[in-house]
């Protein structure tokens, strides 16, 4: 993750990291993320954005991003995971 804006005010971007420590492409941008997990396998990044209401799901392979789940309230999600 990288902060553009430090002291954390800003916009934060989910990048994964070449063996060289060069960002890749940018996955997913917000002013908050409550939960960031990767599946076993290393294809599939979750996350939950800023306010707890959605699940979103990226593709590696593809880049795709697609929500899974959306709440109508907030806070709805506080944590996210694989399980084997």
């Amino acid at each position: 993750m990288i902060n553009y804006n430090a002291p954390g005010k800003g916009l934060l971007e989910i990048h994964l990291f070449d063996m060289n420590g060069h960002a890749g492409p940018t996955l997913a941008y917000g002013r908050e993320f409550n939960s960031i997990a990767m599946s076993q396998s290393g294809q599939y990044l979750t996350y939950v954005p800023e306010y707890g209401e959605q699940l979103n799901l990226t593709d590696l392979n593809t880049g795709l991003t697609i929500s899974v789940y959306k709440g109508s309230t907030q806070w709805v999600i506080s944590w996210a995971g694989w399980v084997k």
